[in-house]
């Protein structure tokens, strides 16, 4: 069984569906959750028989926000909010106002936890990112080890130039990772949108390694410790093995997150470098 998620950012013309429809075909999802559609729920209907999915769900836009569209061979969903107020995440909550456990998130959160997830463009206020963290150790959520490409959405700034973040994600609890310890991640590549379709899989032919990687050993370097958000990366790259993990496996992943952090971090401190000469 497999899901994507994606923020398609409008599919309202025949190009847009057509690779709708090429990324249905290649990867055969289960379900399939469409954000920023920016369609009625009458044209999302007829998709469903096209895209050969036995159920669907549509929330219609309200305002300004865009529209929703669940599609999957059997449906029983429970919406789940992240709720802002001036600017500020609020709670991840159910009607119940109660956390889901075993749980498991994913989709386009507009925010990251790190600064290394973000390359280019004005930097994230530590506060906002803070806050982020604060709602997914509140809701007992962390982020899953994804193959592929490390961010998912890349823009331009009013300047013209590009900027990369890490959006997507799919997030899950302790106890969700014990029921499916075979779940991988994987970002695909871009079809049609700026954000990048982000798939899990729940079968057992996973690898926790990214397609492509180097696989030279892994070297910690000293000069890690001076910044102030290290220590929230080694404890985020822990936390992203599964739960039955062995310690060798763990520390390996650990690595490679830190590998992740260190790469796009003095990627840029090496541009800023080049830019001053």
């Amino acid at each position: 069984m497999s899901c994507i998620v994606w923020n398609a950012w409008g599919l309202g013309n025949p190009r847009a569906f057509g690779e709708l429809r090429r990324l249905v075909k290649e990867h055969k999802p289960s379900l399939l959750f469409l954000s920023e559609t920016r369609l009625v729920s009458k044209r999302c209907c007829r998709w469903r028989d096209i895209l050969e999915f036995d159920g669907m769900f549509v929330v219609d836009c309200i305002g300004k926000s865009g529209e929703v569209a669940i599609y999957g061979l059997l449906l029983k969903t429970r919406m789940l909010h992240f709720e802002k107020s001036r600017g500020k995440f609020g709670r991840l909550y159910q009607d119940e106002s109660t956390v889901p456990t075993p749980g498991l998130v994913g989709g386009d959160f507009n925010e990251i936890c790190f600064s290394f997830e973000k390359w280019g463009g004005r930097p994230k206020a530590n506060s906002q990112m803070e806050n982020f963290r604060e709602i997914l150790e509140f809701c007992e959520l962390r982020s899953m080890h994804e193959n592929g490409e490390f961010f998912t959405w890349v823009g331009r700034n009013s300047a013209d130039t590009q900027v990369f973040e890490r959006l997507e994600r799919f997030l899950n609890s302790e106890g969700w990772q014990r029921m499916y310890p075979t779940a991988t991640t994987t970002n695909l590549e871009f079809f049609h949108s700026d954000h990048r379709p982000v798939k899990i899989s729940l079968g057992p032919d996973f690898t926790m390694r990214r397609a492509g990687r180097n696989k030279n050993r892994f070297r910690f370097e000293s000069c890690w410790l001076l910044e102030n958000e290290f220590e929230f990366v080694v404890e985020a790259g822990w936390r992203v093995a599964p739960t039955n993990s062995s310690l060798q496996e763990r520390l390996r992943i650990c690595g490679e997150y830190m590998n992740e952090w260190a790469g796009a971090r003095f990627r840029r401190l090496s541009k800023r470098i080049k830019d001053e000469r």
